[in-house]
């Protein structure tokens, strides 16, 4: 009985936390590009994920490429719920990770909508002085 309930409804965070389902997952974009400089075939703003190679484990590490040179990449790595930037020899970080997955892009949210900051008032609103800051 329990299986097939977890079958219908897998034990997400949101499922625990509030009963509520989670947002499907984003399906990955693919495997990427393979050969010894994989990373700077990728190009600016790609996500992807990938394993330390030599290393025994089932953690994957996040990066996204966030200024590309003809020396060295810029590269955004993902730590919890922040995030460090550091520049790195494309070819050498090619070396030294497997690329398992590029992640999809992100949608773009159309500014003031859904981005996490509250709506400014209409100007025709009857408590609008014309000021959104204290008085």
């Amino acid at each position: 009985m329990i299986k097939q309930a977890l079958k219908q409804r897998p034990m997400t965070l949101g499922v625990i936390q509030g009963g509520k389902q989670d947002e499907p997952e984003l399906k990955l974009a693919g495997s990427g590009p393979k050969g010894p400089d994989w990373l700077r075939e990728l190009g600016h703003g790609a996500r992807f994920v990938c394993h330390p190679k030599n290393t025994v484990g089932c953690w994957l590490d996040q990066f996204g490429i966030a200024f590309i040179m003809d020396e060295c990449i810029l590269l955004a790595k993902t730590e919890g719920l922040g995030m460090s930037m550091g520049w790195v020899d494309s070819r050498v970080f090619s070396m030294q990770y497997r690329l398992v997955a590029v992640l999809p892009e992100q949608p773009d949210v159309e500014a003031g909508k859904d981005n996490g900051h509250n709506p400014s008032r209409p100007t025709d609103s009857e408590d609008n002085d014309g000021h959104e800051g204290p008085a």
